[in-house]
């Protein structure tokens, strides 16, 4: 703090002999001590008012920074569905479209029960029989190749009808 050197203290300590007297000097000195223990905490205490105040300060800009990043996400976050529910719309029109062009399309070509669900129902119900599964309905055929002689299939078949011998 100060640039005090040895020389320069030894005279300062005997002017206060001299001056304060011999008798009252340690009492002097223990209050010089205390009340520059006192200047010291005082110092230190507004050091740390000081940093406080800027740590708050930049807790406040880290604060409106991410405020601000907040409300920035928030409306990028509500364009993007704005663009999504955009194009569902879009779907849905189109979809909308191709169905109404697939039942004129099936009107024009006298398609039964294309154009209107209720008649799809009817034909359905004509041709389905209850209890019976629709791959029955039909002639089923079932034709199975057979079997090379070296398939195993074919071998274990030989080996099978052969007699066992007892040992």
């Amino acid at each position: 703090m100060f640039d005090i050197s040895f020389s320069e203290m030894l005279v300062i300590a005997v002017v206060a002999v001299v001056v304060v007297g011999p008798k009252r000097l340690p009492k002097t000195v223990r209050t010089i001590a205390h009340l520059l223990g006192r200047a010291q905490r005082y110092v230190s205490d507004i050091k740390s008012d000081i940093e406080r105040e800027i740590q708050i300060e930049e807790i406040r800009n880290l604060k409106n920074s991410v405020d601000g990043l907040g409300k920035e996400l928030t409306s990028t976050a509500r364009a993007a569905v704005g663009d999504v529910e955009k194009s569902v719309t879009e779907v849905k029109d189109s979809l909308s479209s191709m169905k109404s062009d697939m039942e004129t399309v099936a009107k024009d070509q006298d398609i039964p029960g294309a154009g209107n669900p209720s008649e799809k129902k009817q034909s359905r119900d004509e041709t389905e029989k209850p209890g019976v599964p629709s791959a029955l309905k039909g002639e089923v055929s079932l034709s199975i190749p057979d079997a090379p002689a070296d398939h195993p299939d074919k071998r274990s078949t030989q080996s099978d009808t052969a007699t066992p011998t007892s040992t």
